[in-house]
This record gives C-alpha cells, sequence and structure tokens, in this order.
C-alpha cells in the first residue's frame, strides 16, 4: 500500500514528542451575514428618509438663529446636533449661514413649506425638541423594516440560519484540534492524505471546551458534504475509523475526496421523569448536543496515483477595496454660450461590524466642459479623474464584518462645496445614528422573535438586529441626504444658483471570499482583480427659484466602480 502523508508544517517534522500540544488552528469560514440591498428602495423607506431630511434641513436652519443660551429641551433633538455642529465652524462661516437662514424663515408658512416639507407652519419648531424617533417616526420606520424584510424574504432566512449557526462566533479560532496520524513513535501526524486503497486510519482529538464529555465525529464526501459514517468517541482517546466501511475496494478514475471533523458534545443520559399515573416514573433519553463548533476538517483523498497532491477547498480573500472615481461627463449643457465649471466633491462612509461610522474624503475636483469655445459636436464633454480611495479587508474570521460603503457625491458650479461636503457627512453621520439605533432596538425587542424564530437565542437576535441595522440604515440614510441636499447646499454654503444635486450609492459587502464576491454584478479580470459594473448617478442642475427646488437644463455623469484586489489563499478551510 502507497500513502502521502503532508505534515503540517516544519515543527511537526523535527518535533520528537509524540505527544506534543495540538497547534492552534484558524478556522476562516465563506459564510456572510447581511441583506445585501437587492430590492429597490421601497416607498416606505422614502417615506421615513423624507421625515428625517425635512427635519434636518429645518433644523440647520434654526439652530443657526438660536443663541448660545437658548437651549433644547431634548439633546437628542435634530436641532441640538446641529447646534453642536455649528459651534465648530468660524465666526465667519456662523454669520453667513444664519443669514441664509434668517431669509428663509421669514417667508411666509406657503412658503417654507417649499423649502421643509412638513416641518413647516405652526408647531413646526416645538416639534424640534421632540427625540427624532418619536412615536409618528418609530412607526415609519417599523413599516420601513417589515417592508424591506418582506422585499428580502429569502435572504432574511438565510440571514437568520446563518446567525443561529454561530455567526460571527463560528468564525473565531476553533476550540476543538483534530489531527491524522501516522506515527505516533515519529511524532508524525496529518490533516491532509492521499490513499489508493481502503485502510482504516487513525485520528486523535482534543478540545478547550470544558462542557464536552464526548466528541460527535463524522466522515462527508466533497464537495456535497453527505455524512458517509459516523459515530462517537471519548475526550481526548485516540479515533480509529475504518475507510473500508464505504470505500470501493478500488478507487475511480476520478479523486473522491473526505472529510473528517469532531463536535464537541455532552453525552447522552437517561433521566427519571413523572409518569402517566401517579406516583409512577417513566426513563427518558436526553440526547448528546453539541457544546462547541467543529474540530478543524482532516481531508482524505481516495485516489490511484498517491504521489499527486489534491486540492481540497482551499478559501481564497480579497484583501484590498478600491473605489475608483473615473470621469465626469457633461451630458447636456446649461443654457447660454460658453463654458460650463464643475466641481465635484465626495465622502465614502465605512461601517464595520459594530464599530463607529468612518469618514473618509475624497479628492475635490474640477473640470471645464466642453473644453473648447464655440464646441462642435465632436468636441470632448469628458473629464477623466482617475481617482482611487482603497480599503483594508480583513480576514473573514474578524468582527468587522458586515462593511457598508456609502459614497455620497455632490457637483456645483463654484468653488466652495467643501461646507456642502461637510454638512452631508454631518447630516450621514447624525441620521444614521439614530436610524440604525431604531432598526436595532426594534427588531430585539418588538419584531423579535416573531420575525424568526421561537428558538432565537438573545445573541443572535442582536446579531441579526446589527446586520439589519448596518444595510437597511444605510440605504435610508441615503435617501435623507438625496432629499435633503438642495436645502442643505443653499442654507450651509450659499450655493444655491451654482448647486446641481447630491447623490448617495451603496455597497454592502457582507464578506471577502472568491465565492461570495464572483456572484456579485461585474467580472473578473486577468490580473486577479473583480471588478465591479460601473455605475453612472446623473446630476441635474438645479435653482431655488421663488424659494422652490426647481431642476433646471444642465446634466452632469460621473462615472465610478469598485474593484476587489490582493487575492490571499487560506489553506485548510
Amino acid at each position: 500500500m502507497a500513502a502521502n502523508a503532508r505534515k503540517d508544517s516544519a515543527r511537526d517534522r523535527d518535533s520528537e514528542n509524540p505527544h506534543r500540544p495540538f497547534v492552534p488552528f484558524q478556522r476562516p469560514s465563506p459564510f456572510h451575514g447581511s441583506l445585501n440591498l437587492a430590492a429597490a428602495c421601497c416607498p416606505e423607506e422614502e417615506e421615513l428618509a423624507r421625515s428625517l431630511a425635512d427635519e434636518f434641513a429645518y433644523a440647520i436652519a434654526v439652530a443657526a438663529l438660536s443663541s448660545d443660551k437658548e437651549a433644547c429641551c431634548c439633546a437628542n433633538s435634530v436641532v441640538a446636533a446641529a447646534r453642536r455642529r455649528l459651534a465648530q465652524l468660524d465666526a465667519k462661516k456662523r454669520a453667513a449661514i444664519q443669514a441664509r437662514a434668517r431669509e428663509i424663515l421669514g417667508k411666509d408658512a406657503a412658503e417654507q413649506q417649499r423649502y421643509f416639507g412638513s416641518f413647516a407652519g405652526p408647531g413646526a419648531r416645538d416639534r424640534l425638541n421632540a427625540p427624532v424617533l418619536n412615536r409618528q417616526r418609530r412607526a415609519l420606520l417599523e413599516r420601513a423594516v417589515r417592508k424591506r424584510l418582506e422585499l428580502q424574504s429569502a435572504e432574511t432566512s438565510a440571514l437568520h440560519k446563518f446567525y443561529m449557526a454561530g455567526g460571527l462566533k463560528a468564525l473565531l479560532a476553533a476550540k476543538t484540534r483534530l489531527e491524522g496520524v501516522a506515527s505516533f513513535e515519529l511524532a508524525s501526524f496529518f490533516t491532509e492524505r492521499n490513499m489508493n486503497e481502503p485502510e482504516t486510519l487513525t485520528f486523535r482529538w482534543n478540545t478547550e471546551v470544558e462542557e464536552a464529555e464526548i466528541g460527535q465525529w463524522k466522515v462527508c464526501r466533497l464537495p456535497s458534504r453527505s455524512v458517509v459514517a459516523s459515530g462517537s468517541v471519548g475526550v481526548g482517546h485516540v479515533l480509529p475509523i475504518d475507510f473500508k466501511q464505504f470505500l470501493a475496494p478500488q478507487p475511480s478514475a476520478t479523486p473522491q475526496l473526505y472529510e473528517v471533523t469532531v463536535t464537541p458534545a455532552t453525552a447522552p443520559k437517561f433521566v427519571k421523569q413523572p409518569g402517566a399515573s401517579p406516583g409512577s416514573t417513566t426513563t427518558a433519553k436526553v440526547p448528546s448536543e453539541a457544546v462547541g463548533l467543529p474540530s478543524n476538517p482532516v481531508r482524505i483523498a481516495y485516489v490511484r496515483d498517491t504521489s499527486i497532491p489534491q486540492v481540497f477547498d482551499e478559501l481564497r480573500v480579497y484583501r484590498t477595496l478600491e473605489l475608483h472615481i473615473d470621469h465626469l461627463e457633461m451630458v447636456e449643457q446649461q443654457s447660454g454660450f460658453g463654458k460650463d465649471e464643475y466641481w465635484l466633491y465626495g465622502t465614502v462612509h465605512e461601517s464595520a461590524g459594530a464599530e463607529d461610522v468612518k469618514v473618509f474624503e475624497l479628492p475635490k475636483r474640477f473640470a471645464l466642459l466642453p473644453e473648447e469655445d464655440d464646441a462642435e459636436d465632436d468636441t470632448p464633454t469628458i473629464k477623466e479623474l482617475n481617482d482611487t480611495r482603497s480599503f483594508h479587508l480583513e480576514y473573514p474570521s474578524s468582527a468587522r464584518w458586515p462593511k457598508t460603503y456609502t459614497v455620497t457625491l455632490t457637483v456645483i458650479e463654484s468653488d466652495g462645496g467643501e461646507e456642502v461636503a461637510e454638512w452631508m457627512a454631518f447630516v450621514w453621520d447624525t441620521a444614521s445614528l439614530w436610524i440604525t439605533a431604531g432598526i436595532r432596538d426594534f427588531v430585539e425587542n418588538d419584531l423579535g422573535l416573531e420575525g424568526f424564530a421561537a428558538n432565537a437565542s438573545a445573541a443572535s437576535l442582536a446579531a441579526i438586529a446589527g446586520a439589519l441595522a448596518a444595510s437597511i440604515g444605510a440605504a435610508i440614510g441615503g435617501l435623507v441626504l438625496a432629499f435633503a441636499a438642495g436645502i442643505l447646499a443653499m442654507v450651509t454654503a450659499a450655493v444655491a444658483d451654482d448647486y446641481y444635486e447630491t447623490k448617495a450609492l451603496i455597497l454592502v459587502l457582507p464578506t471577502n471570499t472568491e465565492d461570495y464576491v464572483a456572484e456579485l454584478d461585474g467580472a473578473a479580470q486577468p490580473d486577479g482583480t473583480y471588478r465591479l459594473k460601473a455605475r453612472y448617478p446623473q446630476f441635474r442642475y438645479q435653482t431655488q427659484g421663488s424659494g422652490s427646488v426647481q431642476l433646471r437644463d444642465g446634466l452632469v455623469e460621473v462615472k465610478l466602480h469598485w474593484e476587489l484586489k490582493d487575492q490571499e489563499t487560506l489553506l485548510g478551510g
């Protein structure tokens, strides 16, 4: 019989101790947990976002005219947050915003409604002192979340199963170790092995799970993972498995791959219970229950030629995400002759797991289009930008998943739009904080077990709530920016006559494994990079004529795309 055992490491080969400690094993996983916003924003989400946008626009104007001594009744109100933001500005900028706010708030209720929507007219100022998520808005949030879960019911079900199976905990280092034994005397052990005839293989295992009384072992066929043999073994005991039970006498031309794992568990027990008649008892069997995650796998290949190494399930991941701002194109020129000036401002908000949102500014870019006076039809109307922002991606075992990237872009026809970008960041940070907190609270305390399963643990429910808050909150936050952008540009930067639009684009990335990324809308490149399909947000020229946002002629388009690159292979996953 021929056999070829591949050792774990140089330490294995050099060790003279047959009872050496087990080597810690990092267990990567291809699973993920998040909603990927497969469905477009629904009316319920838009209604909530528009309500928030109206309040933000009105709150900034009111906060600008509030004296330093004037205090809000509720520290969690939008106007309180706006006043804290205004306090960070220099006196000149505050004075300019106050002048613009005084002009707008001096208009009658009908005119104000064009700016502030539902936050205009009698009683609007008093409503600012209420918590952001008041009773009415919580009802809006509840309807929005329920609708989103309905639109993505299949993905929500998969999300529940993922966290019920351990979720992010399953991505942590396994506390149970399994190895095949080639020779105790030579301290020779393996986690992968080729063999060309059925035989009994010996394994050793151990666990750090204190509750473990036995190990439940199983042999699965790859890639189907159908179980072909199973049983139990005592903690720390040697485990012999006779592969003749399920292998054919001779290997086929195609290699057959198998995987052996051990899961720490309690031993089955018999307990006495009250019987059907008074004073009687019966004996009931309490089955074995898993008390920890499965061990690392040991892979076995049944092959004709044992000299050819077999490639088992390797886990390939991307370690870098890049945002590319490719170009700005003038699609439709404003009325009149001559060139149009365009300034592009942007930020990227990265949300990673339960951590705080990080804000990254994109380079400010200028374009003068068309490039020649008295432009003909063939005059270039595209300004190549080629800006790149890179983001580091951790291993799938990190707790910094899922990740949500929200790109906000603003096009203005004059310089000075940094203030607009800064206020957009303020709106995003403030709105997303309340939105995500509200979604978490609703899922855990109101939707709760009813929305998922009766056996959902508190930890599982909290994880599900966090994943839903990250993805749904990003969608609603982007809508808030889009709805509030026009008035914010006018109030905060005096660019009403030069303002196009603000757009928010969202990328939810639950994991960086190659198998998941391959499912996204894009294509693999020859250099190993995976390029997602380009996006083309358009920005229409606007003005605040007669107190209302009006669309005018003049349309520009920005091309951008995402790339995942720097692949790395994780073995033994």
